[in-house]
C-alpha cells in the first residue's frame, strides 16, 4: 500500500507517476504563462540558506534634464560629460509559496497532465497579479 491518505492509489508507482506527470506540466505551463517567472522581464533573486527575506536594490529615477549631450565632431577630442550620481537603497521583500492544488477523485478517467497545466497556469496568473501590483506601488 501507499503511504497516502487517498485509498484509491493502490500501489506508490500509480502515485508517483501521477503526481511526477502533473507536477511536471504544472511547472512547465506556469513558466511558460507568467510574464515574470522566465526572468527575462525582471531579475530573479535568489533567496539563500534558510533565509525568507531578499534585499532587492531600488535605484532612484534620474531626470532627463540631468542628461547631457554633446555634439560630435571628428577634429575635436571628445568632452567629458557631466557625471551623475544614482542613489540606491534596498527594498526587504519576503518571499511567498505560490501553490494550487486539485482534488481527483477518480484516478482511472483522468488526463492529469491537464490538472497540472491548469493548476500551473493559476499560479503564474497570481505571481504575475501580485508582482504587477508591486510595481505599481514602488513609487
Amino acid at each position: 500500500m501507499a503511504n497516502t491518505t487517498n485509498t484509491n492509489v493502490t500501489t506508490a508507482n500509480d502515485l508517483t507517476g501521477l503526481l511526477t506527470n502533473a507536477r511536471q506540466d504544472a511547472i512547465f505551463a506556469g513558466y511558460e504563462s507568467s510574464i515574470y517567472l522566465p526572468g527575462q522581464i525582471m531579475n530573479v533573486h535568489e533567496v539563500s540558506g534558510n533565509q525568507i527575506t531578499a534585499q532587492i536594490p531600488k535605484f532612484a529615477a534620474v531626470a532627463t534634464s540631468s542628461v547631457s549631450t554633446e555634439t560630435y565632431d571628428d577634429g575635436a577630442p571628445i568632452s567629458e560629460l557631466d557625471l551623475i550620481n544614482v542613489s540606491n537603497s534596498a527594498v526587504n521583500v519576503v518571499a511567498q509559496t505560490y501553490a494550487a492544488r486539485a482534488l481527483v477523485k477518480d484516478l482511472s478517467s483522468g488526463d492529469f497532465s491537464s490538472v497540472g497545466t491548469v493548476l500551473g497556469r493559476a499560479v503564474s496568473e497570481k505571481f504575475d497579479s501580485d508582482v504587477a501590483g508591486l510595481f505599481t506601488s514602488s513609487g
